[in-house]
């Protein structure tokens, strides 16, 4: 199912499965990949939490740029190895973000989208992370606007909280894709 490779000791994940694969790797990711950041994670940190926000999403887009995967063929890099190779996609782009966060001690969940849910093995991952509390933010340096979330509908998305990862996936439970083509149908 997956498929580890370093890059001078900086790992990279490839993964032949879906997305319930995927997610499992960036929550594994996800708990290892503070170390990669540390030192960058301090000169981010703004006068508030928006600020803060907006350097992170700035970094990433400054330093990396956006390529994505081959279908069939989805990397996960960690932070360092994303920076070092200076491009990725919104899987590794996530898990960057949230290793800076971590860092700077800032909740943040990973949230997966379907832009087009009758597409179900296509999705987009991004970082919401906490600005006040019990109100989140999207960090997704993919988009070229800062704070925007992309379109999605209502009951295409999963929240993946990193802090569940050593106890199995923790998400929030979407409508069955049935139900949501059927929803789909209706407005139509």
């Amino acid at each position: 199912m997956y498929g580890k490779q370093k890059s001078d000791n900086i790992e990279e994940i490839s993964i032949k499965g879906g997305i319930p694969e995927i997610m499992e790797v960036i929550l594994y990711a996800d708990e290892r990949s503070a170390p990669f950041t540390s030192s960058i994670s301090r000169t981010l940190k703004g006068r508030d939490n928006e600020e803060t926000f907006y350097n992170i999403w700035q970094f990433a887009r400054k330093n990396v740029r956006y390529i994505e995967d081959k279908p069939g063929n989805e990397v996960i890099k960690s932070p360092g190895n994303l920076l070092t190779k200076g491009e990725g996609d919104c899987k590794s782009f996530s898990v960057l973000v949230g290793s800076i966060l971590q860092n700077l001690q800032v909740p943040y969940f990973y949230r997966l989208i379907w832009e087009k849910p009758w597409v179900p093995n296509i999705a987009h991952v991004y970082v919401m992370a906490e600005i006040e509390p019990g109100v989140y933010f999207p960090i997704d340096p993919v988009n070229s606007n800062f704070g925007e979330e992309p379109f999605y509908y209502f009951f295409a998305k999963r929240d993946y909280h990193p802090s569940a990862a050593i106890g199995g996936l923790k998400r929030s439970e979407p409508i069955p894709l049935f139900k949501a083509l059927q929803l789909i149908k209706n407005l139509v």
